[in-house]
């Protein structure tokens, strides 16, 4: 049914018949014969296939009696019972990374070469019950095994069972000393176990040491052993006698114990922290933790540096400085079990959620930065690894640099000097593309719809040793300027890519970091929609620039009004300046000049002489008035203080003693354009200046009125002036004349009525758009700042 050719030239023969001269037998030398191995006699065998691997190892198939795996002179055998999915085996096929595939009638069972080996009732152990590893100086690897203490030696596993030379029914905590003897903890007792025999520790008075959880040896070579129930305490043991007795009043309960070289003893305490006990003193040192968990084992090493494991994570002390290792610092996970160190100074990890490696520069790198990420690597149930917290001791080290975990069920072992490589990269796969749900297929060139907002990419590697071990990294060149670490995680997501083209790339790695660095790449591209195409954004760069164009001229053009507008109000200032001065000042100072030249005619007449310079003293002081009154009326229009203030002192600068002014004020006061505020007052100041000075009345009343509009209403009982002037004018002045400008300009209404019975009523509107410097509010003004900035609000 089968043949394979062995590395000696031999040939293997798988028959499909039992019985002698069939089965499985071996043709060499021209002899054909059976394989004979304890347990195993090949002749009784109804072999189906055969498959010789790359490490020499024979893969057996049967018809009903499973598999059968011959490497050197041992034997492993699997079968229902072992997890097979059926014992009749069809066909073998090992892959290019050294698994090895079986098919049988009810499924596909895949093998691979374990980097942890495990030892249990299959493999010799007396039962399936490992609480603690030790490792005696003639590497002898010593196990607590419930109620047995088994040992295996040389390949070779040997048991003393209760019942049968064990002195009781549990074994709990076990410790070689440095001349190779083992002390083993039974019951509720300390036994020395030498050269086949178990002598007991007792106390002075011949009792029992009671329940033993740690030991330790110092430069002494006394036994330091830690006291568990509900007298704890920590004992010194010389001579098989107990010699010292520190009860926990002393010394902080402890779990597990190491010593130094320099005498003292170091407890692994019951609430996570550390404690040194020298010269029958403690000395306790603590690490921040939430919650109280014991100390799970602890070491003392050729550094003076002290480790421990905790469920927090790994604690260390070195130089009174005490640092923490956790998951935090790059650490899979924080509950770590137990510890040890390979013969290259990597530091190997038992823990909670696997084992693991840290080299000894990645250590040194956490002593100089408590923060600092640690490089691992990791090995879990891929790897064989079957993790679980002993009881007592956890992990030890043999000579060799193996490394043996007991786990509360079985034992396992790691050699770090033989560590299987995986040198095979991963094939990289694009499984599929989905562009806002909708699927498309990954191969070629992908064009999605325009507008895409959801990219899920999928991809994976093939690599069956372990799996869950496989990393990735990926880039989107057009998008990602460096690579993206994807970790374990077999997607990759985009939501912001414009239109263009792109090239996705993605690589992988192994569980031994091997990467391949081809990968596989996607190239795909997303078409620009309507509004996203290179013709509209060039007719949009047209369109703004013309529109800025537009803008600029338009805003220009308006400052240039705004400009001219200006030079029109000091043109009609000094226009108005030059009627002030004609009408008034210059026509009295020519009045005067009149009176001065006739004086000359009256030198001979004294009485008359003097009236004339009387007269001429009179013009002249009526010119100063005029000139202050003009000063004033521009000083009072440049003025920043309030509308009403400033009618109310010009009222009471021009207005004679025989006149009262009544000034009223009405609704809310707002801040006034400065512009039309100025014209605004020149027009007041007019009015109530012709009240003054022309009216000959007694009462004049100025009312100002803030609502929608600006109101101005000046009233006085004088005798009035003929209504045909409203009109016209008085004839070489221009102060009504002047007023009508001015209010035109600023788009207000000006009315005057007036009679010689009633006086004068001067009435001015000006609209609060042109008026309030508050008018314009919200968006509006913002957007009239940004499209006249030049113009004053």
């Amino acid at each position: 049914m089968a043949l394979a050719q062995g590395p000696d030239r031999s040939l293997w023969v798988g028959m499909a018949w039992k019985g002698k001269g069939r089965g499985l037998q071996q043709f060499r030398d021209g002899i054909w014969k059976p394989l004979i191995e304890p347990g195993l006699d090949s002749s009784t065998l109804s072999v189906i296939a055969l498959l010789l691997d790359r490490d020499g190892g024979l893969w057996v198939g049967t018809a009903n009696q499973g598999i059968y795996h011959i490497h050197g002179s041992h034997v492993d055998r699997f079968r229902s019972e072992d997890g097979l999915s059926a014992n009749k085996v069809r066909s073998f096929y090992e892959d290019r990374e050294g698994g090895i595939w079986a098919v049988t009638t009810r499924g596909i069972e895949s093998f691979h070469r374990p980097q942890v080996v495990t030892f249990s009732t299959r493999e010799g152990l007396s039962v399936d019950n490992v609480v603690s590893v030790v490792v005696s100086s003639d590497d002898t690897v010593w196990l607590a095994n419930g109620n047995s203490l088994d040992s295996i030696k040389d390949g070779r596993i040997s048991s003393v069972r209760s019942g049968a030379g064990l002195p009781g029914n549990e074994v709990t905590a076990l410790f070689a000393d440095h001349a190779g003897q083992l002390w083993v903890g039974i019951d509720s007792d300390l036994f020395l176990y030498k050269q086949g025999r178990f002598s007991r520790v007792v106390r002075s008075d011949g009792s029992s040491t009671r329940f033993i959880v740690g030991m330790t040896e110092d430069i002494n070579h006394d036994i330091w052993a830690e006291v568990s129930g509900s007298d704890r305490e920590l004992i010194r043991i010389r001579n098989l006698k107990v010699v010292e007795e520190y009860p926990a009043a002393v010394i902080p309960s402890a779990r597990l114990l190491a010593a130094d070289s320099h005498g003292a003893i170091w407890l692994g305490l019951r609430d996570g922290n550390l404690a040194r006990f020298r010269n029958g003193q403690a000395d306790v040192f603590t690490f921040p933790h939430s919650e109280s968990d014991e100390v799970r084992q602890i070491a003392v090493n050729s550094d003076d540096s002290v480790f421990a494991t905790t469920a927090y994570g790994l604690i260390a002390w070195r130089n009174s400085m005490t640092q923490t290792l956790t998951s935090r610092n790059g650490l899979p996970c924080d509950a770590a079990i137990g510890m040890n160190w390979d013969h290259q100074g990597a530091l190997w990890l038992y823990m909670e959620c696997g084992l693991v490696r840290i080299d000894k520069q990645e250590i040194q790198k956490w002593w100089n930065d408590p923060k600092a990420i640690v490089i691992t690597r990791v090995f879990d149930s891929f790897d064989g690894l079957q993790s679980g917290k002993a009881d007592y001791n956890p992990t030890a080290q043999s000579s060799d640099g193996r490394l043996w975990f007991a786990n509360k069920v079985v034992l396992q072992m790691i050699d770090p000097s033989h560590l299987f490589r995986n040198g095979i990269p991963p094939p990289v796969h694009l499984e599929s593309v989905a562009a806002d749900g909708k699927q498309f297929s990954a191969g070629g060139t992908v064009r999605l719809p325009p507008l895409v907002r959801d990219l899920e990419i999928d991809y994976t590697a093939l690599s069956f040793v372990n799996p869950r071990q496989v990393r990735f990294r990926y880039r989107l060149e057009g998008r990602d300027a460096s690579w993206q670490e994807a970790g374990t995680r077999r997607q990759a997501f985009y939501n912001d890519l414009g239109p263009g083209q792109y090239r996705f790339h993605v690589i992988a790695c192994n569980n031994d970091q091997v990467w391949n660095e081809a990968g596989a790449a996607l190239f795909f591209s997303i078409p620009p929609a309507w509004y996203q195409t290179k013709l509209l954004k060039a007719l949009c760069v047209v369109a703004m620039i013309l529109l800025t164009s537009m803008l600029y001229l338009f805003r220009m053009n308006r400052y240039a009004k705004s400009m001219k507008m200006r030079f029109n109000e000091r043109l009609s200032e000094r226009t108005r300046l030059a009627r002030e001065l004609h009408d008034t000042l210059l026509q009295t100072i020519q009045g005067s000049k009149l009176v001065a030249d006739g004086i000359e005619e009256y030198l001979d007449d004294p009485p008359r002489a003097k009236q004339s310079l009387a007269k001429l003293s009179q013009w002249l002081s009526q010119a100063m008035d005029e000139g202050r009154a003009a000063l004033e009326s521009l000083r009072n229009a440049a003025s920043s203080e309030e509308l009403s203030e400033a009618l109310r002192h010009t009222a009471e600068d021009c207005a004679p003693n025989s006149m009262r002014v009544f000034l009223t004020v009405t609704g809310n006061v707002c801040p006034l354009h400065p512009v039309a505020r100025e014209e605004v007052y020149c027009i007041a100041f007019e009015a109530i200046r012709n009240a003054c000075v022309h009216s000959n009345g007694s009462v004049m009343t100025i009312a100002l009125s803030y609502g929608r509009d600006l109101k101005i209403q000046i009233d006085d009982n004088g005798r009035g002036f003929d209504p045909d002037l409203i009109q016209t004018g008085k004839p070489g002045h221009f102060g009504i004349t002047g007023m009508k400008e001015r209010a035109s300009k600023i788009g207000a209404r000006l009315m005057l009525r007036t009679s010689v019975k009633d006086g004068t009523k001067f009435s001015l509107i000006v609209p609060g758009h042109v008026i309030f410097r508050s008018s314009r509010r919200g968006w509006s003004r913002l957007l009239y700042r940004l499209t006249f900035p030049f113009t004053k609000q």
